[in-house]
């Protein structure tokens, strides 16, 4: 009998043991390794959580650049929101917004960046591969890296002779439609070679046009 109550006791011990180390392991802590999708396409991501203390988490996301580190992040139930801050070639230092839904070892959510006056919109699906809050090496030579914008080369206007097809998506303006518009803009020199000509034959979503323009 003594030996049945010790077998008994040991196996709640061990039970306890285990409920314990899974109270222990934050739901969100931990590496986290997906991808993002634009309209431009589908890129690697990694996002890292940590948590600081019973309320505070830092971070960091690794995609559009990095990795950069979160600014904020909030918790609420299986609401994860976050933001940081990226560099634009056009806009320079830019507010990237996050919002994420957490499902068991599944980080799934959107995020959004204003530059020049447009919205652009993404989303993002991420696994929790491993409980480490730690950066790999080469994470760790990325992130010692500047942000400040690099010098540009300049380029002649030779460069640009040519065609050259777009796609994006804009906000309605006074000077035309907004939406998505894509097509081809053909480059030639002008005459005396100091300005461009420009082409374009486009389709947006109230149907076909043509814009033609001189560039300086």
């Amino acid at each position: 009998m003594r030996r049945s109550f010790i077998v008994l006791g040991a196996s709640l011990l061990l039970h306890l043991l285990a409920v314990a180390g899974l109270a222990q392991q934050d739901r969100l802590q931990g590496r986290w390794e997906g991808t993002a999708k634009s309209f431009q396409g589908e890129r690697p991501a990694t996002v890292i959580f940590k948590r600081e203390s019973d309320a505070a988490y830092t971070g960091t996301i690794t995609g559009l650049q990095g990795p950069i580190p979160f600014k904020e992040i909030k918790v609420e139930g299986d609401q994860v929101t976050a933001n940081a801050e990226v560099d634009s070639p056009l806009a320079g230092r830019v507010l990237v917004n996050y919002k994420f839904v957490l499902q068991g070892e599944t980080l799934k959510g959107e995020g959004s960046v204003e530059v020049g006056g447009q919205t652009y919109d993404f989303t993002i699906e991420l696994k929790r591969v491993s409980t480490s809050t730690a950066l790999t090496e080469q994470e760790e030579r990325r992130s010692t890296r500047p942000l400040v914008p690099q010098p540009q080369q300049k380029q002649s206007l030779d460069y640009f002779v040519g065609q050259w097809a777009f796609k994006w998506v804009g906000r309605e303006s006074a000077l035309g439609p907004g939406g998505r518009r894509e097509g081809m803009t053909t480059f030639k020199l002008a005459p005396g070679g100091k300005t461009l000509e420009s082409h374009t034959d486009g389709k947006s979503e109230e149907g076909s046009y043509q814009e033609s323009a001189v560039i300086g």
